[in-house]
């Protein structure tokens, strides 16, 4: 009996290492390495969000902008898979990256550099540029970052950003040092989320979340009136990364039941970076420069005094408003 056990799963070995052998030939190169990555959902809590892969063999020169032999040689490669019809729909954001050694304001400059070598290489073999865009961050997001000048941490990553979603027009606009604030109206769903008009959602009191992002990292202050109301009620505070995501609320929905005639939902973002961020917590700098997650960020606790108002530098206001009438 136990050498017919034996048998068995010596039999199943044998055809499990068969099926992975055929895998890594199919998925063997680079190509099929980085295609099988980005192939991965890029939904997020529901929200459309974005998939990050770190594609081998981009690599630089010691603080220069100028590919290494082997990164030269990945940049057909990479302009196959950004131009696979698999991926028509969506767009896709270069992220410059480099090692410790040298100031902040040095290694983001030549992050910058980096990731645009890497973007006008993508367009001069044919990818639309309306298509791809490029976001720099320096040292703060090391590889190694127990070895901070490790040849690898001077790098490039690919994000996949899915059509339709917040980050696209966050990231995209980043690059300019223009403060943006995007967000998108999601129907909760069993099982997913989809699209749908304020007037279907008022119509059949539908379950709605916002999916938020920004071109820079800050608090988000979400609050919510209705026509019969003269202030906004606060609904949280989150801290949102540059070119991250947000669901708000975090964990229920919004319902508009048409009882008001109408009901706003306003976006109050700060740019840490310009504005005074009241401190709602030690470790606020550690979540503002973290990269997207795929649990949604937590609200934190609120200021309470300090808080800068709409107009203010650094800050901007986006209301989202349901008619119902």
């Amino acid at each position: 009996m136990i050498r017919v056990f034996l048998s068995v799963v010596f039999w199943f070995f044998l055809c499990f290492q068969s099926f992975a052998q055929e895998i890594l030939r199919l998925e063997g190169s680079d190509e099929g390495m980085v295609m099988q990555a980005l192939r991965a959902s890029p939904m997020q809590y529901g929200c459309f969000g974005s998939v990050s892969v770190e594609v081998p063999d981009i690599l630089f020169e010691n603080d220069k902008a100028r590919l290494t032999a082997a990164a030269v040689g990945q940049m057909d490669v990479l302009a196959r898979v950004i131009g696979h019809s698999e991926f028509s729909h969506d767009s896709f954001v270069i992220e410059g990256h480099a090692s410790a050694p040298g100031s902040d304001a040095h290694n983001m400059a030549l992050s910058e550099r980096r990731a645009e070598t890497v973007m006008e290489a993508m367009v001069q073999r044919g990818i639309a540029r309306h298509r791809i865009a490029w976001r720099a961050y320096g040292e703060r997001r090391l590889l190694y970052p127990k070895r901070p000048d490790h040849a690898d941490n001077r790098r490039v990553s690919i994000r996949r950003i899915a059509a339709g979603s917040a980050q696209w027009e966050a990231l995209e606009i980043a690059a300019r040092e223009t403060h943006r604030l995007s967000f998108r109206m999601m129907v909760a769903e069993e099982g997913g989320a989809w699209w749908a008009l304020p007037r279907d959602v008022v119509a059949r009191t539908l379950p709605v979340f916002l999916c938020v992002s920004a071109s820079r990292g800050g608090l988000l202050y979400v609050e919510i009136r209705e026509a019969d109301q003269t202030q906004f009620e606060p609904v949280g505070t989150y801290p949102l990364p540059e070119g991250g995501l947000v669901r708000v609320p975090h964990n229920r929905e919004f319902r508009f039941t048409g009882q008001a005639k109408w009901q706003e939902i306003r976006l109050r973002h700060v740019d840490c970076m310009r504005a005074v961020c009241p401190g709602p917590g030690a470790n606020l700098q550690e979540k503002l420069e973290i990269a997207p997650k795929r649990r949604p960020p937590e609200p934190v606790s609120p200021p309470k005094s300090g808080l800068a108002g709409c107009g203010e530098p650094g800050v901007i206001c986006e209301v989202f408003k349901v008619r119902h009438e």
